[in-house]
């Protein structure tokens, strides 16, 4: 809504397992903003479909509130959008800042602000430079550093120090 006030209309593509209840909660706050035109609710994706939607959106939106597990999972999703070269807006949880320290992935926000939402949108949005490094940025550091040819040989290395023991 506050960025069909700037001008700017903007599908917004959600996936996932919710309750019927939610998803109508969904929609009806969305159609208060004027927005329920833009809103796309996808239902549960395989794997294959949910990197298939993803791969054709522009920005790769990872607003987790701080509370439960997102305060320390570091989220597969953010490295998936990355891996596609999503710039992101990401909340600015501790798990969220440890895969974007020195990196320009995106930008930050605080998620219970929604105002801060828009503006990172309309910002990556408006900003095809800004865009575009955030995209190469994600590349390479799923490249360099979050992937699972990495990551594989971190996880061997444990196994090999705890059976030792």
């Amino acid at each position: 809504g506050i960025l069909r006030n700037r001008g700017l209309s903007i599908k917004i593509y959600i996936a996932g397992n919710a309750s019927s209840a939610y998803i109508h909660e969904l929609f009806a706050l969305a159609d208060r903003q004027g927005v329920s035109d833009l809103v796309n609710y996808k239902g549960v994706l395989s794997r294959k479909e949910a990197i298939a939607l993803a791969s054709q959106c522009s920005i790769g939106l990872v607003p987790h509130l701080p509370y439960g597990n997102n305060l320390a999972a570091w989220p597969v999703k953010m490295m998936e959008y990355m891996a596609l070269g999503l710039p992101l807006v990401y909340s600015n949880l501790p798990s969220h800042m440890s895969i974007a320290a020195g990196r320009e992935i995106g930008l930050s926000v605080d998620a219970t602000q929604p105002m801060q939402i828009a503006n990172a949108i309309e910002r990556l949005m408006l900003d095809p430079h800004l865009r575009r490094r955030a995209s190469e940025a994600g590349k390479k550091a799923v490249t360099e550093m979050y992937n699972w040819g990495l990551e594989s040989k971190k996880l061997l290395g444990l196994y090999e120090k705890v059976l030792r023991r």
